[in-house]
């Protein structure tokens, strides 16, 4: 499934200074939230690390994971940000397209 390929690819992909959960998920979009990782916070006395930058590297990496599997890329909006001045990040993906092709060919 398309949560599992995720929840795999994201400590690689991503970065492992946050933590990914799921918050929404349906069968064409979901909510992924990024919350930056206590010890990160703690050792280096910061609640924010890195910068806007790195969201959008996140949204491209959300982007393509679909094509890991061989279907069209997702759409993602980063809804919250902690760089915003919200208290962690989330991501709307919306994989609809990918969805549709994967119960066309299966």
């Amino acid at each position: 499934t398309l949560e599992k390929l995720a929840l795999e690819i994201s400590p690689r992909h991503f970065d492992r200074h946050h933590s990914y959960r799921f918050e929404k998920i349906s069968k064409e979009s979901c909510i992924l939230v990024a919350d930056l990782n206590e010890e990160v916070q703690e050792g280096l006395k910061e609640t924010r690390y890195g910068s806007h930058r790195a969201c959008e590297y996140r949204e491209g990496v959300i982007t393509s994971l679909p094509a890991f599997s061989g279907y069209s890329p997702a759409q993602v909006e980063e809804v919250s940000c902690i760089h915003r001045g919200d208290s962690r990040c989330r991501y709307f993906i919306d994989y609809s397209k990918a969805a549709a092709e994967a119960a066309t060919y299966h």
